[in-house]
């Protein structure tokens, strides 16, 4: 699988104008950061179509560089899962993912799923059950940028 689906109306590497055209409401946890990093959330309640906010509690959208790398989405309790193996049956379902990409972890806390182009990870705690996509890479490249930051800062460090 190397294209994922939308997860709520988002795509991976969507631009940050095309998630505020389908949540328009959404908020910047804080300021983009010094490796152009940003973090938007988007609660329930600010949400107007109701297929989008259908069993959801929350979504959180990590943008660098202004186009969506990281989808997390926490689902509400109204759908209950006997165990993380029904949970991830029920995503490979709705998202066209075969259950063999997806290995369980952490003694069943969680699964996950290395496709060509994204990774995913289902997590199921308790009556709280979240699925996170992110470009496959993503953190690899955000601590490559922090280092290269930090070498710069170092060779032009003045006494």
């Amino acid at each position: 699988m190397s294209e994922f689906p939308a997860l709520r109306g988002l795509k991976l590497n969507m631009s940050r104008s095309d998630v505020m055209k389908i949540y328009p409401l959404a908020s910047a946890r804080k300021p983009k950061d010094e490796i152009g990093v940003i973090t938007m959330s988007i609660i329930k309640d600010q949400i107007v179509d109701d297929e989008l906010k259908r069993n959801l509690k929350g979504i959180a959208v990590e943008l660098m560089d202004d186009n969506v790398k990281v989808i997390s989405v926490m689902y509400d309790d109204s759908v209950k899962w006997v165990a993380l193996p029904k949970f991830v049956e029920s995503l490979s379902g709705s998202l066209n993912i075969p259950v063999k990409y997806w290995e369980t972890k952490a003694d069943g806390l969680y699964a996950s799923a290395n496709c060509s182009d994204f990774t995913l990870v289902a997590m199921l705690l308790g009556d709280e059950s979240s699925l996170l996509v992110q470009v496959r890479g993503y953190y690899e490249i955000t601590k490559q940028r922090k280092k290269d930051i930090e070498e710069r800062k170092n060779k032009s460090f003045k006494p």
